[in-house]
């Protein structure tokens, strides 16, 4: 297995090298999927969250918006419009419930 380290801000922090690479090709490819419809998700919820609290709330947004992005690690999961904070994992099971369907334990 190939020696990597990876910044505390990747989406792969935490994880090695080539830590997915026992699962058969076809099991990637799902997990890819997946991932790739989670993410697409996400964007269209902040989209529409940001569109949304531009038009009515400005006063809510952060100041620095760019430190709000990216200032902090992808394990966190700031609110756009409050000063709460959850995981990253809590934030995804909240938004996908299939994923307990799907066979994924959220209390893993």
């Amino acid at each position: 297995m190939t020696s990597h380290a990876f910044s505390e801000k990747s989406i792969a922090a935490g994880f090695a090298a080539q830590e997915f690479a026992h699962l058969a090709p076809s099991d990637r490819r799902k997990l890819a999927i997946l991932m790739a419809r989670i993410a697409e998700q996400a964007y269209r919820r902040g989209a529409y969250q940001g569109i949304k609290l531009a038009a009515d709330e400005t006063d809510l947004l952060p100041h620095d918006l760019y430190s709000w992005r990216y200032g902090r690690s992808l394990d966190q999961s700031p609110w756009l419009d409050d000063s709460k904070i959850e995981t990253s994992t809590e934030r995804l099971y909240a938004e996908c419930e299939d994923l307990e369907a799907l066979g994924f334990d959220k209390s893993a």
